[in-house]
């Protein structure tokens, strides 16, 4: 086999892609489906409980005769709240996007 055989053997270019990828992706972890649910579920809890806290500030703040809502110790914090929540949204790539990549049909049987 010459050198342009091989360039054109898509079963080689297609061991080569897949070795790189593996390369590149030594040692990163991905996100499971279970573990992104869980991300989406203490989300949703997080929402609503700062929801709830600014529906009690706001009621306070409009009747100031009104009794102030007990603020038990260990309770959420906004701030926490809010940390936590951006840190389930911050996104981390953990995959390929491969542009240019198959170019044929073939190629992309193989790396099926």
């Amino acid at each position: 086999m010459d050198l342009a055989e091989l360039i054109l053997d898509d079963s080689l270019i297609n061991v080569l892609v897949v070795e790189r990828l593996k390369l590149l992706s030594e040692g990163k972890t991905q996100k499971g489906t279970e573990a992104i649910k869980q991300g989406v579920a203490r989300e949703r809890e997080i929402m609503k409980q700062l929801e709830e806290i600014d529906a009690a500030a706001q009621a306070a703040a409009a009747d100031p005769k009104a009794k102030a809502p007990k603020v038990t110790k260990g309770g959420p914090n906004p701030e926490q709240l809010n940390s936590e929540l951006n840190e389930i949204r911050s996104f981390k790539a953990t995959g390929w996007i491969l542009i240019g990549y198959p170019q044929q049909l073939s190629q992309a049987k193989l790396l099926e």
